[in-house]
């Protein structure tokens, strides 16, 4: 299909938009209206102060405790398969709330 669409073939091939066809496009653009994804809400229980955060996404909560998605979704799956919560860098507790 993209072998159909190059150069000479495409439509739009040597042109460009008009001023006011790019004024539209940007109007469009300002006033679109963006449907935020709401992230899982995971709760990290620092075991040396015993202060309980709760943050909005999986990023959120990576960035506060200075680590990576990927170890967080892996230690929830630790839970889940083989019911097992360790602390992690044995300081925190994570648990993701799914909706």
């Amino acid at each position: 299909m993209s072998e159909n669409r190059k150069k000479e073939k495409n439509p739009f091939y040597g042109k460009a938009h008009t001023l006011e066809s790019l004024a539209l496009i940007k109007t469009a653009a300002i006033n679109r209206i963006k449907d935020s994804v709401l992230g899982m809400e995971v709760e990290i229980t620092d075991l040396e102060n015993n202060i309980t955060t709760v943050h909005t996404s999986i990023r959120k909560a990576a960035k506060s405790i200075h680590s990576d998605i990927k170890t967080i979704l892996r230690r929830e799956k630790l839970q889940l398969d083989k019911g097992i919560n360790l602390p992690y860098r044995k300081r925190y507790y994570i648990t993701i709330k799914r909706n």
